[in-house]
């Protein structure tokens, strides 16, 4: 039985590896549906981290899309398994690009206190990604 969770497992890594391809390749759909198969795997799997990372990737594709509610969706769920995981680099990523989806929805409020809770985490662990932050702050400030 652990195997064959080990053996799920690494089938949903390689459908998100599959899925960082197709969008490297402007394939956002196929993308989006090897993301979607990973996280079907991974639902029923405990993996928060793994989850967490395949739910960043959907929120990504999505974006590039244009679908920026659903990119909202998918990033906030990210985050919020990132917390759960302890990941706070992966978590200021994810806080980056949800700011980013809210942006485009118009919500610059809920976008600014993304990229400010992103931008203090990467000050804290001393990542040059902050730069950029402060650059997306700079945008409602």
């Amino acid at each position: 039985m652990a195997q064959e969770g080990q053996d799920r497992a690494h089938v949903a890594v390689a459908l998100v590896s599959l899925g960082e391809t197709f969008m490297a390749m402007g394939q956002l759909e196929e993308a989006v549906d090897c993301f979607e198969q990973a996280l079907a795997i991974l639902a029923s799997g405990g993996d928060a981290w793994r989850e967490g990372l395949a739910l960043r990737e959907l929120g990504r594709a999505l974006h590039e899309m244009g679908r920026f509610i659903e990119a909202a969706d998918a990033l906030e769920r990210a985050a919020a398994l990132f917390v759960q995981t302890g990941d706070r680099y992966d978590r200021a990523g994810v806080l980056e690009a949800w700011g980013s989806a809210l942006w485009e929805l118009g919500e610059g409020e809920r976008a600014a206190e993304c990229w400010q809770e992103s931008l203090e985490i990467y000050e804290q662990l001393d990542m040059p990604e902050a730069k950029k932050v402060q650059e997306q702050l700079g945008r409602v400030r």
